[in-house]
């Protein structure tokens, strides 16, 4: 979607994407998970369990913020994206990625 310049898409894609892999952490250390889309609430139920989640939030709070937003207003406000916003937003990806892997491999 980014390469073909589809970057209101991209952006509302890496939301979802951030918020099913504290979704599945939280499933995995404790059984369930809010059915919230707010990213910032799903890192602090997160970080209550592990603390890097509360520094990623704190680390990353911009970008959070202008993903989750792209989020609600993807679903229901038209609302347009440049490349340079979107791109750097892959980084929370790759970071979060590597959060809840580097715990899979704590928990084993």
């Amino acid at each position: 979607m980014f390469k073909r310049g589809y970057y209101d898409w991209s952006i509302v894609m890496i939301g979802q994407s951030l918020q099913l892999l504290i979704k599945y952490f939280l499933a995995r250390e404790v059984g369930y998970f809010s059915k919230t889309h707010n990213l910032i609430d799903l890192l602090r139920e997160a970080g209550e369990i592990d603390n890097r989640f509360l520094e990623f939030l704190e680390k990353f709070r911009d970008s959070v913020e202008v993903v989750s937003d792209a989020y609600i207003s993807g679903r229901y406000l038209p609302r347009r994206y440049s490349q340079e916003v979107v791109k750097d937003k892959f980084a929370l990806y790759e970071e979060l990625l590597g959060l809840v892997e580097g715990e899979e491999n704590n928990s084993r």
